[in-house]
């Protein structure tokens, strides 16, 4: 008779399948299991639609001054546009455009997106037992994601300007006393900044002019009549951008499902499969599990055909106490 090592030995030479079919009642009891939970799931799940809306996203390279990521960084690009599909602001205005009371938890749930490895490309699926929800509510998805957008850019836009207007403040001071400087030696005709007010007519020089000052100060006065222009023109570029910023290219809406997405047939294979590998996991571990040895066996003699004896050890029986002494004789009555 094999020992313990040698049975393990053993059931590790069957395999997968030996193990399984060593062991068939009980891979027989998981599949049945997992198939009746299997039917439960599907029976206790609702029919769920799915709606897909496909967003082909603007490239990178073509935006204006509110790239908040560089363009070769398309990794995290598409983090930050998914991180902002699924924000709060976005998921409550969609729920508002889609008509329905669905709290945040459940959009989350609800609500799929998927961006493309390959392309600036991401959809998303929206799921619903009612079709037409999970139509409006891809659809409303997006409208919310496009309004958040331009939100967003037009704050970094006013953010933007209120810094150039702190600047173009600065500079028309520094104008200014450049200007004063100069018109001690020169006459000059004051320009015109961002204010609306007409200009002054010029002033006659104070002292008489030097070449060596009339040069510092012109060249310091038209240094910041530049950069002040520049200033002007980057901050009316900047809310003309922040109007039409986009960063969507194309919308393929979603239309209403005809069909529940998810199969119940699928959600059944899918339980069998676990149940089957399971199955599979327990017969293993049922083969190679250590077994308590029994007693050891005796081999027949040689010769004989009759099976092993198990060697049993009984234990002696204690000696009986015998007490030796003269004979007690009875006195006669």
């Amino acid at each position: 008779m094999m020992d313990t090592a040698t049975e393990r030995h053993a059931g590790r030479e069957l395999g997968v399948v030996g193990a399984m079919w060593h062991h068939r009642w009980m891979v027989a009891i998981v599949l049945t299991l997992s198939l009746a939970a299997g039917v439960g799931l599907t029976l206790l799940q609702p029919e769920q639609y799915g709606a897909s809306a496909q967003v082909q996203m603007s490239d990178p390279r073509e935006a204006g001054v509110f790239r908040t990521e560089a363009a070769g960084d398309d990794v995290r690009r598409q983090q930050n546009r998914v991180e902002r599909f699924l924000s709060p602001p976005v998921l409550a205005r969609a729920a508002a455009l889609a008509g329905t009371s669905m709290q945040l938890g459940e959009l989350r749930s609800a609500v799929e997106v998927v961006p493309a490895s390959t392309a600036d490309r991401i959809t998303v699926t929206a799921w619903s037992p009612d079709p037409a929800l999970a139509r409006d509510l891809a659809n409303a998805i997006v409208v919310a994601y496009r309004e958040q957008f331009r939100a967003e850019a037009l704050a970094d836009a006013e953010r933007t300007v209120a810094v150039l207007d702190a600047e173009l403040v600065e500079l028309e001071a520094r104008l200014e006393e450049v200007e004063a400087e100069l018109a001690r030696y020169v006459p000059i005709e004051p320009v015109a900044t961002a204010g609306d007010e007409p200009a002054a007519p010029a002033e006659a020089a104070e002292v008489p002019p030097s070449a060596g000052h009339i040069t510092l100060f012109t060249t310091r006065r038209e240094s910041l009549v530049t950069t002040i222009r520049d200033i002007l023109v980057a901050r009316e570029r900047t809310l003309i951008e922040a109007r039409a910023a986009e960063d969507v290219a194309q919308v393929e809406e979603a239309s209403m499902p005809s069909s529940p997405g998810v199969d119940p047939l699928m959600t059944i294979s899918l339980t069998l499969v676990v149940g089957l590998a399971a199955g599979a996991l327990l017969s293993v571990w049922r083969s190679e599990r250590p077994r308590r040895p029994g007693p050891p066996s005796v081999a027949p003699p040689s010769g004989s055909s009759g099976p092993a004896v198990t060697r049993t050890t009984t234990r002696a029986a204690a000696p009986q106490r015998i007490v030796v002494g003269p004979p007690r004789y009875r006195q006669p009555s």
